[in-house]
């Protein structure tokens, strides 16, 4: 069996050179889009754990009549602006309880509901925070916020 830096006999064994070390990550890594991007996931759990989301999925349900697909479109719309100033995975881990406990609480198929919006958090294309890759884009430091808002 081998662990690590020593062989089966306890000799030690040279390890190959790292690939990664603290000074590289340290100097490269884009800390403020990691805090900002951790910040939506804390968010989204803190109102499912506080039951901020159970609240809110049993608030909305007067929705119950309107159509289906009126509720269906108007949350879409919602779920697609709140993902513009949030990432759209935490914009996702925060609406889908709320969505959840929604749909059950009207009596409609909560995959009706959940699929559309889910979707929909996926057109997110001009904040830095909404997608990965837009966070990435801006860590580089040659883009203003407004230089991503008029490109999009």
């Amino acid at each position: 069996m081998w662990r690590y830096g020593f062989n089966e006999a306890g000799k030690l064994v040279k390890a190959p050179p790292m690939l990664l070390d603290w000074q590289v990550v340290h100097e490269r890594m884009p800390w403020s889009i990691i805090l900002l991007l951790g910040g939506g996931f804390a968010l989204a759990k803190g109102s499912e754990v506080s039951g901020l989301s159970l609240w809110l999925g049993e608030s909305l349900a007067p929705l119950q009549k309107i159509p289906p697909f009126a509720i269906s479109l108007l949350l879409c719309l919602l779920v697609a602006t709140f993902t513009e100033c949030s990432s759209n995975t935490a914009t996702t881990t925060l609406f889908l309880p709320i969505l959840g406990s929604m749909a059950s609480a009207i009596r409609l198929h909560p995959l009706y509901i959940m699929l559309p919006c889910t979707i929909a958090a996926s057109l997110a294309f001009m904040l830095p925070v909404a997608t990965p890759p837009n966070a990435i884009a801006f860590s580089f430091g040659n883009l203003k916020v407004l230089d991503m808002v008029r490109l999009s």
